[in-house]
């Protein structure tokens, strides 16, 4: 009428005539009601997330603290200073009245007291000590060759320990005092470079060696 057109808009909550209107599907049934509950639940969904991240985060944060705050060092050298006033007090002079003899095969020997000072790392917080320790500077074996067929020599260790007129004997067995460790792969050259070790010419391979020393 006049140029104006008149059209039936459908609504959810009912149908009114809109003037002017020119036709087309301009309208849905619920669609803006939809879409604005789906773009809630996801802002819930993200700000859910968001909040759970915080509380991992501080959870975290809390514990590295707590972390860098606990002086485990601390307790280690408590135990340690505790030992040592033990042995200051009882333990050294116990040890005074001790004497070792070592016997492998047909040679024997008295392990001597050396009371050497410790070089302390932190002489600041470690409580110091007077050292007591038996040792044995010298040859502890009969003389023996290296075989290089066997490859390597054990023996049998025996301590004879004398403590205020009580004897006690500590036996060891199949002591290992040197080995012969073969490098099958290993070819001349980084048989002496990398590995350190002599090639065996006749038998073909690398051979490095390693002893007892305490």
């Amino acid at each position: 009428t006049g140029g104006h057109g008149w059209g039936w808009l459908m609504e959810p909550s009912g149908i009114r005539l809109e003037r002017g209107y020119r036709g087309g599907a301009h309208f849905t049934f619920g669609s803006e009601r939809s879409g604005s509950t789906t773009t809630g639940w996801i802002r819930w969904f993200f700000l859910i997330l968001s909040v759970l991240g915080g509380i991992i985060c501080l959870g975290v944060g809390s514990l590295s603290l707590w972390w860098a705050m606990d002086d485990k060092r601390e307790h280690h050298v408590a135990l340690y200073n505790r030992a040592v006033q033990k042995w200051n007090v009882e333990g050294r002079a116990l040890m005074t009245t001790v004497s070792v003899k070592l016997v492998v095969g047909n040679l024997s020997s008295i392990m001597s007291p050396s009371t050497a000072p410790e070089v302390l790392q932190d002489p600041g917080r470690l409580s110091a000590y007077s050292p007591l320790k038996l040792s044995r500077i010298g040859p502890i074996m009969p003389a023996a060759g290296w075989d290089s067929e066997v490859g390597s020599y054990r023996a049998e260790v025996v301590l004879t320990v004398v403590d205020t007129g009580v004897e006690s004997v500590i036996i060891a067995p199949d002591v290992l005092f040197y080995d012969t460790i073969l490098h099958r792969r290993a070819n001349p050259k980084n048989c002496l470079y990398q590995k350190k070790g002599y090639w065996n010419e006749a038998m073909a391979r690398c051979e490095t060696y390693q002893r007892t020393s305490e």
